[in-house]
Parts: structure tokens; sequence; C-alpha cells
């Protein structure tokens, strides 16, 4: 099944190329580094988003502006899985300020993870001032959804960082109960 899966989004990332090239336009390019995504291809991914971002206004006009969250936060998580960290939470920063502006049903459903993925991003970035920020966007996460034991992880080694061990501790023991 994960066989077929794997061919059949070789044959959609094929297919949106060559419409890409029949006819260039931003939402084959955003489709192809969507689908580089679920392939965990990173990098080509990055360069795509990146390329519709760096093209500016001329391309916006393509796509809603509220499309713009969704490109920088799944640029964002592209650069946390190559554990690009300072990339990933500057991307993920943005999708979040650009979300305040133009709201979108699609991305505010991913905003639990962005409050996730750039907590993971300061903790691994280090020093006090990013453990502390680490703790307000995990924070975030929680308030989001109480359930998800990495995120009481997470929060158990900011605390840790931050020398509150008995927090850490009730963290820690929060998410192994959550398991």
């Amino acid at each position: 099944a994960l066989k077929k899966y794997y061919e059949s989004l070789n044959i959609a990332l094929d297919m949106k190329e060559k419409l890409f090239f029949l006819e260039p336009n931003i939402k084959s390019l955003k489709g192809i580094a969507d689908i580089q995504i679920l392939q965990a291809n990173f990098y080509d991914a990055i360069q795509n988003y990146s390329e519709i971002i760096n093209k500016g206004e001329g391309l916006l006009s393509f796509i809603d502006q509220s499309e713009l969250s969704e490109i920088y936060y799944k640029r964002g998580l592209a650069y946390h899985a190559l554990k690009d960290y300072v990339l990933a939470k500057n991307d993920l920063s943005e999708a979040l300020t650009l979300l305040k502006k133009y709201p979108s049903p699609k991305i505010i459903e991913f905003t639990e993870n962005i409050y996730f993925l750039k907590g993971d991003s300061y903790l691994n970035i280090g020093n006090n001032n990013n453990y502390q920020k680490a703790l307000e966007n995990i924070n975030l996460a929680i308030a989001k959804n109480k359930f998800k034991p990495e995120y009481y992880q997470i929060k158990a080694r900011a605390n840790y960082f931050l020398g509150k061990y008995d927090q850490s501790i009730s963290d820690a023991t929060k998410s192994l109960s959550l398991i």
C-alpha cells in the first residue's frame, strides 16, 4: 500500500511538473512543492517555496494573500525537518504574522503545529532567552491541545534548561501519562 502511495505521488509530481512547464504559474509551483514535502524532499520544496516568496507581488496576484501563511508554514516545516532551526523559527513566525493579517481556515488548523515547531526550534537553538520563548510557544500549543505527550517533552526540556527542575519533572511525568 505504501509503495502504491509513493508511486501515485511520483505520478502526480510528474504531471504537476509538466503542467508547470506548459503554463508556469504560482499554483503549479506550489503544487510541486507540496508534493515534495509529502515525499520528504525538503531541499527542493524549500527551493520552490522560496521561489514563490521571492518572486514577490507579481506572482502573489495568482494566489490569495492568505495562502502565503501556508507557504511560510510549509517552508518552516521543511527547514525544521532539516534541523535548520533558526530559519524554521523565522518562517513559522512569519506564517503566524500573515495568518493574523489574512486569516485562512486552511492554515488555522495548523496553528497548533506551528507553535509546537516554533517551540522546538527555540529549544534547539539554545540559550536562556530562547528556552523562555520555547516555553511560551509550547504553552500556546498546549492551550490548543493538552493531550500530546511531545508538547510536554519540549516543555520539560525547556524548564530543565531554565533550572526549573520541579516543573521539568512535572512536565515529564505528564508526558509519560499521555503515552
